[in-house]
C-alpha cells in the first residue's frame, strides 16, 4: 500500500494492474479524484483553522468556557465533515469498481 499522504483514489489507481481496471474505470477514478480534491482541501483548511482557533483561545486567559466549548464544537463539526467526505468519496469509487474488483480490496 502507499503512504498515508495519498487518498483512497490514489491507492486504488496504484493497484490498477492487480484489479484489472479498464481505461474507462481509470478515467472515471481520476475524474472523481479531481472532483473531490478541491472539496477535501476546503474541509481540511476549515479543520486546521478550527484547531488553531481553539489552541489560540485556550491559551487566552480571557476566553470563557462557553467560547472554548463553541470552538470545540466547531472543530468536531469540521472533523465530522471530513469523515463524511471520505465516506462519500469511497462510495463513489466503489461504484466504479465491479463486485469482483471490490472483493479484491479486502
Amino acid at each position: 500500500m502507499m503512504e498515508d499522504k495519498h487518498d483512497y483514489a490514489h491507492m486504488i489507481i496504484f493497484h490498477a494492474n492487480e484489479l484489472k481496471l479498464t481505461n474507462e474505470q481509470l478515467g472515471r477514478l481520476v475524474r472523481l479524484h479531481l472532483k473531490h480534491e478541491a472539496e477535501h482541501n476546503k474541509i481540511k483548511d476549515k479543520l486546521k483553522e478550527s484547531m488553531e482557533a481553539f489552541k489560540k483561545a485556550k491559551m487566552n486567559p480571557s476566553s470563557t468556557d462557553e467560547q472554548l466549548a463553541s470552538l470545540g464544537k466547531d472543530h468536531a463539526n469540521a472533523f465530522n465533515a471530513m469523515v463524511e467526505h471520505h465516506i462519500q468519496e469511497r462510495q463513489a469509487i466503489h461504484n466504479v469498481l465491479s463486485a469482483d474488483q471490490r472483493s479484491q480490496l479486502n
